[in-house]
């Protein structure tokens, strides 16, 4: 007995083929990366507090201040010691009011690994809005430049 296919199955074949090989080629533009902070949008709740609510007068425009670190942090933030682990997360609720209820923005700092951006100190450094999108005028060599002066506790100036 015959098999069918021959050539009509022949053309299925390479136009599905086909097909995929335009779809990977196409010109739309590659999906852009997240437009929020690498916190999670619920930091208050998800991050521990390592640092309560007190006015930052001189430092991220005179907002009140709550910093939160991700659990495996917690300790290494609060006694002090650096360099801090790849993968810290620290995030400063910046805050209108002196009870730290309205969220205005939030500044983050993500530890990469050691080497990777020695310029910025091995941080990721971000800012966002209230809902979580990103501030693309906030500039992490201003943020880096600042944190500088406290090196000596790898760039997190804010004492518990």
């Amino acid at each position: 007995m015959k098999r069918g296919g021959g050539l009509g199955f022949s053309f299925v074949i390479v136009g599905i083929v086909a097909l995929g090989v335009t779809s990977a080629c196409s010109d739309d533009p590659p999906t852009e990366p997240s437009k929020k902070g690498f916190w999670p949008l619920d930091f208050e709740t998800e991050l521990v507090e390592v640092r309560d609510c007190r006015l930052s007068p001189a430092e991220h425009d005179g907002f009140y201040i709550r910093v939160f670190a991700n659990q495996e942090a917690e300790m290494a933030y609060l006694e002090g010691q650096a360099p801090l682990d790849p993968g810290t997360q620290l995030v400063k609720g910046e805050y209108d009011d002196e009870d730290c209820r309205v969220l205005k923005r939030a500044s983050g700092m993500l530890k990469l690994d050691p080497n990777s951006d020695p310029e910025l100190g091995d941080w990721l450094w971000q800012r966002a809005d209230a809902s979580g999108n990103l501030d693309s005028s906030a500039r992490a060599r201003s943020c880096a430049g600042c944190h500088a002066a406290c090196e000596h506790r790898d760039y997190a100036c804010t004492d518990p």
